[in-house]
């Protein structure tokens, strides 16, 4: 679902739902893609299901210019966050409580965050009524699918320093030698701190930032290598030396 971006439909006339075709004309309206499926199903006079969050814009296909009661809404990442439009105001609220609002009707680039105005209260409250009041639970990627960090075997030099910088999220390393590593994190001096033992076949899941740089050594203190981390959740996956040469 995504915001700014037009949506056109052209009905011809038969359609079982709207026998006179969608009426010419362009609509100000605030919509999005979740009214999709169910103006389909009106359009083809099937039934409508119940789970389907957004609204039917068949009436926005007889009449552009009809009241529109519905805001459209946007999600962010984190479950609890997320965009709401009306035709001329846009709210943005954050699962941490932070709101930005934006008079979109003359600000239409959002310039001007109207929300520590105290005058803007009571548009907020209002807008506030229109927001989604549950959340499905976000769940985890699982390993599989998430981007691997490069690997960068020992090549006798320091290992660099971290150089952390932005909102922290976790990387998942992932054994793959036949022995236990040690994970150590470079501090800013480039001196190493231990965090863990990671067993052959395990995995481990540690917080970290963009910037990091995590060193693995192997049971007898020798480095073997380290990964940068870049700027998402990833897997670092260890390679057996042996096959990985």
């Amino acid at each position: 679902v995504c915001t700014r971006v037009p949506l056109m439909i052209r009905v011809p006339r038969g359609v079982p739902g709207l026998p006179q075709g969608a009426t010419e004309g362009q609509c100000e309206k605030p919509v999005n893609l979740v009214s999709l499926f169910p103006t389909l199903l009106e359009l083809c006079e099937l039934p409508m299901e119940p789970h389907h969050d957004g609204p039917s814009l068949v009436p926005l296909l007889e009449d552009p210019n009809r009241e529109w009661p519905h805001a459209s809404i946007t999600y962010l990442g984190d479950p609890g966050s997320y965009g709401l439009s009306t035709e001329d105001w846009r709210l943005i609220h954050y699962v941490n409580g932070d709101e930005e609002l934006y008079h979109t009707a003359n600000d239409p680039y959002e310039w001007t965050n109207l929300a520590p105005k105290p005058e803007s209260a009571p548009k907020i409250k209002e807008l506030r009524l229109l927001a989604p009041e549950q959340f499905a639970t976000k769940p985890p990627p699982s390993i599989d699918a998430l981007p691997a960090l490069k690997w960068n075997p020992s090549s006798g030099k320091p290992t660099p320093a971290s150089q952390p910088d932005g909102n922290p999220f976790d990387v998942v390393f992932l054994n793959s030698t036949a022995n236990t590593v040690k994970l150590y994190w470079m501090n800013r001096e480039g001196r190493p701190k231990f965090y863990a033992d990671i067993s052959s076949g395990k995995n481990y899941r540690q917080q970290t930032r963009p910037g990091a740089v995590w060193l693995i050594r192997d049971s007898s203190e020798k480095d073997i290598g380290h990964f940068r981390v870049d700027d998402r959740t990833s897997k670092a996956i260890i390679p057996n030396r042996k096959l990985d040469k």
